[in-house]
């Protein structure tokens, strides 16, 4: 039910973090382990 409401408030934020780090060359591979 929150999930509709709650995407509209983090994506953009996630989505500008996304492209940042892939301006920089990490990878989505590389983003995983560093948060294990």
């Amino acid at each position: 039910m929150l999930d509709g409401l709650m995407r509209g408030v983090i994506d953009a934020p996630l989505n500008e973090s996304g492209r940042w780090l892939a301006a920089r060359g990490a990878t989505a591979n590389g983003v995983t382990l560093a948060g294990l």
